[in-house]
Formats: structure tokens, C-alpha cells, sequence
């Protein structure tokens, strides 16, 4: 019996910076608030919640999905607060810049990769795996990071299928030949 072997990830909290920091502080000064993902809204109101911080009543927030969807909102002009992961990729805040929007970066977790156990190893060296789910850029690194240079062409030869374009151009970076977005 062939299975797909899902690819996890786990995210954790990182220290704030001083100016990390010093942007909560001036939470009221944005004109917005952005997210590109679940997690980064979740972590920033834990984060707000922990240092006793209100959210201001002005504070307008956005969720985007994919990020580069922000890049259709009317933000010339806006100071924008971007809590983010730190393995997100820097593009969208170049982007953003490049527009004339304020942008700064709030860096409030970050993702490591959940360790493959030795039956989904096993699995995979055997030809028991039939394709590789990923839910973000960080999983094909995690996974990639973990395996032998044998067990990553074996890997490679498998379709992953990914949870959007920015993992499937990140698979497909890293050698992944038929690499998909795919509802997961």
C-alpha cells in the first residue's frame, strides 16, 4: 500500500528584539496592521496579550494569502507593522517598499521542521511513498535537511504536492521535478 507521506512543521515564539519592541510600542502609529498567514495573527495576539498591549481601537488588520496579494491593496503612502516568521521571505517587504509604503518587519516566530519518524524514513527508501505533501517553503527545507543525499533523490522523484505557489517554486528550487499546488 502506497501512502503520502505530510511533510509537518512546528512553529515557535522567538525572543523580540529592542526594536521589535519599540514597534509594539508605537502600535497606534500604523495604519495597518498586515498578516500572510494563520500563524502570524495567532502569534502576534499572544505576543499583544503576554506584554498586556490593547490593540489600539484605529488598529485596522488585513490577512493576505498568498502575500503577494497585499500588493492589490491601496497601501502607497501607509505605515504598515508586517509580523512575520523569520525564515519569511523578504521579497513582499521590498515590494511593498518599492511602492512607498512603510513598512516594518516584526519578526515573532519562526518554523522548524517536525523530525521524520523511522516508519515515514522507511517508507520513503522502500518505494512505499506515492507523493510528499508541504505546507510551506520551511517543510521542503526541513525535509531535505534531514535526509541522506540518497533518500533526497529518492525524495525528488516523488510529486509534491504544495499547499500554494510560493512552496511550489521552493520545492521545485530544490530539485522536487513535479511540484503542484494542491489543496491540502
Amino acid at each position: 500500500m502506497h501512502k503520502q507521506l505530510d511533510m509537518q512543521v512546528t512553529a515557535r515564539r522567538v525572543p523580540l528584539t529592542p526594536a521589535g519592541a519599540a514597534a509594539l510600542k508605537r502600535l497606534a502609529s500604523y495604519d495597518l496592521v498586515v498578516f500572510s498567514s494563520k500563524q502570524a495573527q495567532s502569534f502576534f495576539m499572544q505576543l499583544l496579550r503576554k506584554r498586556g498591549i490593547k490593540l489600539p481601537p484605529s488598529a485596522r488588520m488585513l490577512r493576505v494569502g498568498p502575500r503577494k496579494d497585499l500588493l492589490h491593496h491601496a497601501v502607497a503612502g501607509k505605515r504598515i507593522l508586517y509580523p512575520r516568521s523569520a525564515l519569511a521571505p523578504y521579497d513582499i517587504v521590498r515590494a511593498l517598499r518599492a511602492k512607498g509604503t512603510r513598512v516594518v518587519p516584526l519578526v515573532i516566530y519562526t518554523v522548524l521542521p517536525v523530525p521524520l519518524g523511522a516508519g515515514e524514513r522507511r517508507m520513503l527508501t522502500i518505494g512505499k511513498a506515492h507523493s510528499i505533501s508541504f505546507r510551506s517553503p520551511s517543510g521542503v527545507r526541513g525535509l531535505l535537511s534531514q535526509l541522506s543525499a540518497k533518500e533526497r533523490r529518492i525524495a525528488r522523484t516523488l510529486p509534491a504536492y504544495c499547499i500554494g505557489g510560493t512552496t511550489a517554486a521552493a520545492a521545485r528550487a530544490a530539485g522536487f521535478s513535479k511540484a503542484v499546488v494542491k489543496r491540502l
